[in-house]
């Protein structure tokens, strides 16, 4: 679930296409993201130990931003509840409008169902925006959020896998296609080891969250393969159905 927080700065990827000058704008974006989870991920960790200390936070690791809050702000920790509860409505709404523009896109290159790419006059995907809160709130329906988010990890931590191999690839089988950020052949090839490593940690600390929600999470990424499946079929009987003109065109 770490994981799933703070690789997060690759969404700002999504708005590659509303930069103004995304040759230039790209690299920007996930390099200053990339710094701001560094530091404050780097950060974090080190004044939750020097202001709450190990033991106290090994008793109940739930609670133990309460004292880090009572030492801070010298109240009962309503002020940390407070900043909590902005910061989830922040992520929620970051996860919804950069997974809604990722489905967009994805139905465009024909991976998921169609209607998703519609989009309103403003350019804003509404259909793909809808399924998404709709799809998001069955799954919080079936328990506790907290495990729903340990299971849509998995999923993340697949296709962050998935992300850095593809990478790989495709400067090897494309090497002189333009690109608006040209990295390095070294940051490609450590990209490989990133995601040996995400492979390993998918299996080592799912299970901790129990295996009726790594069940649910599995199911739903072979959902996707057959969403995929489906829309391939869906498409070749469009193409057969079109009248020869047409398909000409």
């Amino acid at each position: 679930m770490a994981a799933w927080s703070a690789y997060a700065f690759e969404t700002s990827v999504v708005y590659t296409a509303e930069f103004r000058q995304p040759q230039r704008d790209t690299a920007r974006a996930i390099f200053s993201s990339g710094g701001l989870c560094l530091f404050f991920y780097g950060l974090g960790p080190f004044v939750l130990y020097g202001v709450v200390g190990g033991e106290k936070i090994q008793e109940d690791p739930s609670t133990a931003l309460v004292p880090l809050s009572q030492s801070v702000f010298g109240t009962s920790g309503m002020i940390l509840i407070v900043l909590l509860l902005v910061a989830l409505l922040l992520s929620i709404n970051t996860a919804i409008l950069g997974s809604s523009r990722t489905l967009y896109q994805a139905s465009k290159d024909g991976w998921v169902f169609r209607f998703m790419q519609w989009t309103s006059p403003r350019g804003v995907p509404l259909r793909a925006m809808g399924f998404d809160v709709v799809f998001n709130l069955v799954l919080m329906l079936i328990g506790n959020p907290i495990y729903i988010l340990a299971a849509s990890t998995v999923g993340y931590m697949v296709f962050n896998v998935l992300n850095l191999v593809a990478g790989y690839l495709l400067r090897k089988d494309a090497p002189d296609a333009e690109r608006p950020y040209w990295a390095p052949l070294t940051m490609i090839r450590l990209g490989i080891v990133f995601a040996a490593a995400n492979f390993v940690f998918l299996f080592v600390g799912a299970p901790s969250w129990g295996w009726k929600y790594i069940g649910i999470s599995w199911a739903i990424v072979l959902f996707g393969i057959v969403v995929w499946y489906w829309r391939a079929w869906s498409d070749r009987r469009l193409t057969q159905s079109a009248p020869v003109g047409a398909r000409a065109r």
